[in-house]
């Protein structure tokens, strides 16, 4: 980096160092196409499968599941497997309004990379 005061007296040279720090992007799920799910009562097979991409190729995306009736759920943090945390019963709704309809937020977080 060269510094000139605007006169004729000189200049004085510094060395000039730029450093890139990593920012953490967020993960783009990729599973929007489907927002809502019909599941049969006393099912206890998976509700859906989250995906979603890798912004930084090392990152570990973590999933967990928020809102109402968000501890009704259980998801792998890993693979976004989500399922219910007890077998629904139609004739016992245990939702937050009782109405059997589910209301929940499904959410990606990147963790940086996993170290072995």
């Amino acid at each position: 980096m060269r510094a000139h005061d605007g006169r004729v007296y000189g200049t004085v040279d510094a060395p000039l160092l730029v450093t890139v720090t990593e920012v953490n992007e967020a993960s783009v799920i990729t599973t929007t196409s489907r927002t809502e799910f019909t599941i049969r009562e006393n099912s206890t097979s998976t509700v859906y499968t989250n995906r979603a991409t890798y912004q930084d190729q090392n990152d570990v995306i973590r999933w967990s599941v928020e809102e109402t009736d968000g501890g009704d759920f259980v998801i792998d943090r890993y693979s976004g497997v989500l399922s219910f945390r007890n077998t629904p019963d139609y004739g016992r709704p245990a939702d937050s309004d009782l109405n059997n309809v589910y209301e929940l937020t499904v959410r990606a977080t990147t963790a940086g990379p996993t170290v072995a």
